[in-house]
């Protein structure tokens, strides 16, 4: 688990809570869990599910959490390539704006795990916004699933990395580095 026992726990695109469900027993009954979903029907599930979370019935642009005040996020951030519309921020798209609002939103040394399209470590238009995340984190590590990961699941072609990070604190931690680009070809003659 990282060394995550308990603490504030926040999903910012939570769905009907499967991040949640999932957690094991000994997080989950020793820690308080957060939500924000846009979706109102989900919203009515995930608060059917987990009456104990704080859920936010919102766009994360518009949840009043308050920096620094969660020790994880955990998400699966929108597969969507619209702007955000928060003013606080940078112009950026939506899933490079989750990095960043989130790691305000995590506490020092707070870790944030996200299931994300390969765009926000790849993309040179999202050079700007790994910049800015490897200012406030350090990339603990990441796996990059193959394009057809979740066909079955949720009919998405979308090759997809899940990354942790830390959020920077006073402590030695050195995380790998992650804003240059650069190919890599595996086994497989895959780039």
């Amino acid at each position: 688990y990282l060394g995550f026992e308990k603490g504030r726990i926040l999903e910012p695109a939570a769905g009907v809570g499967h991040f949640f469900g999932l957690m094991p027993e000994s997080i989950s009954d020793n820690s308080s869990v957060s939500a924000v979903e846009c979706d109102s029907i989900s919203v009515r599930i995930l608060q059917q599910l987990y009456p104990e979370a704080d859920v936010q019935a919102s766009f994360l642009e518009d949840a009043t959490f308050r920096n620094n005040s969660m020790d994880m996020v955990m998400t699966n951030v929108p597969f969507v390539d619209n702007p955000h519309r928060d003013s606080r921020y940078p112009k950026m798209y939506v899933h490079d704006y989750f990095f960043q609002r989130n790691l305000y939103l995590l506490k020092p040394g707070g870790v944030m795990m996200a299931i994300n399209s390969s765009r926000s470590m790849d993309s040179s238009r999202s050079l700007s916004s790994r910049e800015l995340m490897a200012e406030k984190a350090d990339l603990i590590g990441g796996l990059r699933l193959p394009v057809n990961a979740f066909t079955k699941t949720a009919g998405a072609q979308v090759t997809t990395d899940i990354l942790f990070l830390r959020k920077k604190d006073k402590s030695n931690f050195v995380g790998e580095k992650f804003t240059s680009l650069k190919e890599y070809e595996n086994d497989l003659g895959d780039t």
